[in-house]
């Protein structure tokens, strides 16, 4: 069990990737993955 990290600042790692030019060109590219990391990591405070 790890102890409570009261005040400590909480890390997040996000992976952006695409494989072919056009999942960059769908709406799916780094630009829309970054903005889904960011929302997430904002709702968990």
């Amino acid at each position: 069990m790890r102890p409570a990290l009261h005040g400590a600042a909480k890390l997040a790692v996000g992976h952006y990737r695409v494989s072919t030019s056009e999942q960059g060109h769908s709406g799916l590219g780094l630009e829309a993955q970054q903005a889904s990391v960011r929302a997430y990591v904002e709702a968990q405070g």
